[in-house]
């Protein structure tokens, strides 16, 4: 059976707030001339990770979209990650909507 139908699958990151740790804060002032600094600048916070979503988008070569997919928060993706999430969750939308054998998924990567 030919292919008919084929599948982009991107993924994004959301950040949603800065984190900042304040034991990594540095001054930016010269020693001594501390008093002539504004209080706004005595401090430059270092962020370490940034809090954030992650989106796993899904369009069809047709123009039809897959359901949005949001991955917990704190699960880390790795390869195994992602495919259990196409396996789950992306594989069970595609076969209730095509027939099995007439589609290929691609995914975008960097």
């Amino acid at each position: 059976m030919p292919v008919r139908s084929s599948f982009i699958s991107d993924e994004k990151l959301f950040t949603l707030a800065p984190y900042s740790n304040r034991r990594n804060d540095q001054i930016i002032w010269r020693a001594g001339e501390l008093e002539d600094c504004p209080d706004d600048l005595r401090h430059v916070g270092l962020r370490q990770r940034e809090a954030g979503a992650m989106f796993l988008g899904i369009v069809a070569s047709e123009g039809n979209i897959g359901p949005p997919i949001w991955v917990p928060v704190g699960v880390k993706v790795n390869a195994a990650a992602y495919q259990d999430l196409l396996r789950q969750q992306v594989r069970p939308w595609i076969d209730a909507h095509y027939t099995p054998g007439t589609w290929v998924l691609l995914s975008l990567t960097t």
